[in-house]
């Protein structure tokens, strides 16, 4: 389920049952990179839909972490810290981030043990058709499924 409105009334009468968070972290940038960095945003943020719909009613896709590329990494890892804090709070026991920013990829160290850090290549989707997009988000959907499933079960 996403976070939103009309999801949430499930969310509350079910909450024992939904113990795992999806939080996309997001590049935003204005400047000469800001196409390479749209792939990522768009990538990761699709991936992360399409594993809302895979595990309906396990998780719950919240709102993307967004951060300007300038930001201080130090600076987005305290505020994406905020988030984490509020996702323990509501009894997340799993949260997964999903990004295609390899600048990420030196934070899976420090993350705490119920944070799984998933990092993916970008794939440029602008310019596929339907058929060919959906069957690159699904390969990459299924090389994170494994990795879900067996967080789930080691805790």
């Amino acid at each position: 389920m996403k976070w939103n409105t009309n999801d949430v009334d499930v969310y509350l009468q079910e909450q024992e049952y939904i113990d795992t968070a999806v939080l996309s972290l997001l590049p935003v940038s204005f400047a000469e990179d800001k196409k390479s960095r749209l792939e990522q945003f768009e990538f990761a943020y699709t991936l992360s839909n399409e594993v809302e719909k895979q595990f309906k009613g396990r998780i719950v896709q919240f709102p993307s972490f967004t951060y300007h590329v300038s930001e201080e990494q130090e600076q987005a890892v305290e505020r994406l810290q905020v988030w984490l804090d509020d996702l323990n709070t509501l009894g997340m026991k799993h949260i997964f981030l999903i990004t295609s920013d390899s600048n990420w990829k030196g934070y899976e160290k420090t993350c705490e043990e119920n944070v799984e850090l998933v990092w993916v290549p970008s794939v440029p989707l602008a310019h596929l058709d339907g058929q060919v997009k959906h069957k690159i988000i699904q390969d990459q959907l299924n090389q994170l499924i494994p990795i879900m499933t067996k967080k789930w079960q080691n805790r």
